[in-house]
């Protein structure tokens, strides 16, 4: 599981880093695969800090961890925007259009891969979500 898991991530970072080159050309500005990937990997490094969230997990409550997740996100979000918009010379809406586009597109992708896994046996099935009244 953890090896395809792995597959997949890296899979889905080179899908993204492809999709915002394509976007970046309607503005039509040429930015190398190799540019954009080293950008986006250095700019997401901030989810490392995930690592230390997820070690309290055990003694924090459910919606403090939730909301220092979604803290984290939004910060290596705006890194993210940043960086693209400055290294390209485009603006900050374009960024943000373009990488939710590709989340998007990135979701899709890991549903399918996952759903695949699943049903060749590499992945467990999800346990059901049951709420208890």
């Amino acid at each position: 599981g953890f090896i395809f898991s792995s597959i997949v991530n890296f899979l889905i970072f080179i899908i993204a880093t492809l999709f915002l080159c394509l976007w970046l050309k309607v503005k039509e500005l040429s930015v190398s695969f190799s540019a954009l990937y080293s950008l986006s990997a250095l700019a997401s490094i901030v989810d490392i800090l995930v690592l230390p969230i997820e070690r309290l997990s055990a003694w924090l409550e459910l919606p403090i961890l939730l909301g220092l997740n979604a803290i984290l996100f939004i910060y290596s979000l705006t890194i993210i925007i940043s960086a693209i918009s400055r290294s390209t010379n485009t603006s900050k809406g374009f960024a943000l259009s373009g990488i939710l586009l590709a989340f998007l597109l990135i979701s899709i992708v890991s549903a399918v891969m996952h759903l695949l896994g699943i049903g060749m046996g590499i992945l467990p099935p999800p346990e059901p979500f049951v709420v208890n009244p």
